[in-house]
């Protein structure tokens, strides 16, 4: 019997610690360069939604979020600015989503760094006006690394 309690004490500690280095670790792509993407030309377009990143868990994420309109080209720019994660990751995503858990979402690419000004572009076609949240997501272990909820300016 302490054998098996034993056994389950090993088993607890293992996934409670892959738990928590699942997405950190040596294992870290997003780029740390302070990134510095142009957004002059965003001055035209217009401001629909706004938010402020927060972390989820563990995991700290900090700065602003945008969400710009160009109504001439359809398209749309997601901009974020003072943006800081203090926890890199693999596999890390940005995602526009209808609500903190990525079901109905727009994958807009890979996490461009950890910090500085990052744009993100993407097509009218593809935004759903219930997009109500930015999530920095781990795709390898389905992990929320921070989010925003966007509202209007």
């Amino acid at each position: 019997m302490q054998f098996i309690k034993s056994f389950f004490k090993i088993i607890l500690i293992m996934s409670v610690g892959f738990f928590f280095v699942s997405c950190s670790g040596p294992d870290n792509v997003v780029p740390t360069e302070t990134r510095d993407d142009n957004i002059e030309d965003l001055v035209t377009d217009d401001l629909i939604r706004t938010a402020q990143f927060a972390g989820v868990g563990r995991y700290t994420v900090n700065g602003a979020i945008e969400l710009f309109h160009d109504s001439d080209t359809d398209q749309y720019s997601l901009l974020f600015t003072d943006f800081l994660l203090m926890e890199n990751g693999p596999d890390l995503h940005v995602y526009l989503s209808e609500g903190d858990v990525p079901v109905n979402f727009l994958d807009l690419g890979e996490l461009k760094s950890t910090n500085g000004i990052i744009r993100y572009d993407f097509d009218g076609s593809s935004f759903d006006p219930a997009f109500d949240h930015v999530l920095i997501w781990c795709q390898r272990f389905s992990v929320n690394f921070g989010q925003g909820v966007l509202v209007d300016p």
